[in-house]
């Protein structure tokens, strides 16, 4: 009897967890995605170009919560950078869209975006925080292969459990 109530306890334990692991898995593979294509975009980009997004930290979840952190530099001699990070809960998330570049939209307000300056003597200026409905990928140089990241990404969100429509797409 004692190893019947063990053995259930497993089975539960494991269907839990095999479960949780299961969707997990879906939230690393809209990571993955996305990372595969920021990093691919970072080799399309002039070495000196002023609008190339540089990763500071890759797309994340941490607590239900989408964050990306990016820098670029403000002046050619590459002393001054503007970072942004941007969080947005992954539940929030309502559409995928293209205009200049790769957004999600969201429900309003549901994006926050951090941005501030930091020049060679390390001082942090124009700290400022802003909430909107379009969260930003950096996504913006590989109009080509955008069909096929389109498809990857939104059924991978659909197998995360949280189907998101195209807004626009141009």
């Amino acid at each position: 009897m004692y190893n019947n109530i063990l053995l259930k306890l497993l089975l539960i334990a494991a269907t839990y967890f095999c479960g949780t692991n299961s969707m997990n898995g879906q939230w690393d593979r809209v990571m993955g995605i996305l990372n595969d294509q920021i990093v691919k975009e970072s080799f399309m980009y002039d070495e000196l170009d002023s609008d190339k997004p540089n990763i500071e930290r890759a797309f994340y979840i941490q607590n239900d919560t989408l964050l990306v952190s990016t820098f670029v530099y403000l002046d050619d001699a590459r002393l001054v950078r503007q970072y942004s990070l941007r969080s947005v809960c992954i539940h929030d998330i309502e559409s995928l869209l293209k205009d200049y570049g790769i957004f999600f939209r969201t429900k309003p307000n549901a994006v926050t975006q951090t941005s501030y300056q930091i020049a060679s003597d390390g001082v942090i200026r124009n700290f400022q925080t802003q909430q909107s409905s379009y969260f930003e990928t950096s996504l913006k140089q590989d109009p080509k292969g955008y069909m096929k990241f389109k498809k990857k990404l939104l059924k991978a969100f659909e197998k995360a459990g949280h189907p998101i429509s195209v807004a626009e797409w141009q």
